[in-house]
This record gives structure tokens, C-alpha cells and sequence, in this order.
């Protein structure tokens, strides 16, 4: 994808208003359980998804839905997650925060840092897998650094130089570091 102004900025509303129309769905109880949006985070993902290659994974933080719909996928299929729909992205089990999609090599977890292990494991699989993706970013909060899961597995990508980029999504917000 080219990394002109434009076509960021159509990335970053695109995400902001699909997220906007998702917080107006949970607000009103449509959507069942906790929230979770990367409201704000938008230019970050943006600047990252677009320099992304085809065959190239990404392993996502809780806030995965922006990251999701600038790499192409269907805004209606994760609606239909968020809404435990059978037709939605996992079928409807996943809800906002357990989201994959295999064909774009896309995983998602709610699990704080768990994003570093996910990428790991995606570096190590091309030799089982024969080349299933070249690289993988990996989306993560400012909140877990202080994860032993994330510390191991930025070790784990430098002593065997793993095809990973760790992208932290610095808000400022976090409250345990």
C-alpha cells in the first residue's frame, strides 16, 4: 500500500469512525460485554499497516479493530463478531478482543503483552510452514512492558534475529509502569 497522505488519512477515518459507531452500539447495550477501542491511536497503526507487505503477519494488542479494518478486513464481518454473529470473523466467539483472520495473518488477544509471544511464534512457524509470511509487527500498549510474556519475547526476536517489529502504541495513559 502506497504511504501517501491521503490514503492514511482515508485509513485513519475509516478506523475512527467504524470505532465511533461501535462505542455508539456498545453504549447503548447492543454490544455485549467490555470495550476496548484504540480511539486516538489511529496515526500509529496507519503509518505501520501501510508499510505492511502481502504475506506479512501482525499480532495485535486488545485494541486490534482499527489495526483489522486498515488491513483489509470486511468492516461488516467484524461487526457481526462484535454482535456474536455465526457470520462473524471467528464465527461469533470471539467478540472484540479474541479476533484472527488466517487469510491475512491477523491475531488479536486481550491477554496484556500476550502480543509479543504471538509474534514470536509467528516468526518461528515459515520453517514449518514453508514460508507462511515474511514478517510480522507487533501492535502492544504502554502498559505491558513491565510483562515478563513481552520482555522474553523481544529477547527471544534478537538473539535469534526474528523477523518482528515491536510497535508500541504510547498513549501516556498507562497506570502500572
Amino acid at each position: 500500500m502506497s504511504a501517501d497522505l491521503w490514503s492514511l488519512y482515508t485509513l485513519m477515518l475509516r478506523s475512527r469512525l467504524l470505532e465511533e459507531g461501535i462505542a455508539r452500539l456498545w453504549h447503548e447495550g447492543r454490544i455485549s460485554g467490555e470495550m476496548h477501542l484504540g480511539t486516538g491511536e489511529e496515526a500509529v497503526v496507519a503509518g505501520v499497516v501501510s508499510q505492511l507487505r502481502e504475506g506479512d503477519a501482525m499480532a495485535l494488542d486488545h485494541r486490534g479493530t482499527a489495526a483489522l479494518l486498515m488491513r483489509g478486513v470486511d468492516p461488516i464481518v467484524i461487526l457481526r463478531e462484535l454482535f456474536g454473529h455465526p457470520d462473524g470473523l471467528c464465527g461469533g466467539k470471539g467478540g472484540h478482543m479474541h479476533l484472527y483472520c488466517k487469510e491475512l495473518l491477523v491475531a488479536s488477544s486481550e491477554i496484556v503483552g500476550a502480543s509479543g509471544p504471538c509474534a514470536a511464534g509467528f516468526a518461528l512457524a515459515p520453517p514449518i510452514f514453508e514460508s507462511w509470511f515474511d514478517r510480522c509487527c507487533v501492535f502492544r500498549g504502554s502498559c505491558d512492558g513491565p510483562q515478563g510474556m513481552l520482555m522474553e519475547s523481544l529477547n527471544l526476536a534478537s538473539v535469534w534475529s526474528l523477523p518482528v517489529v515491536f510497535v508500541c502504541k504510547d498513549d501516556g495513559w498507562a497506570i502500572t509502569n
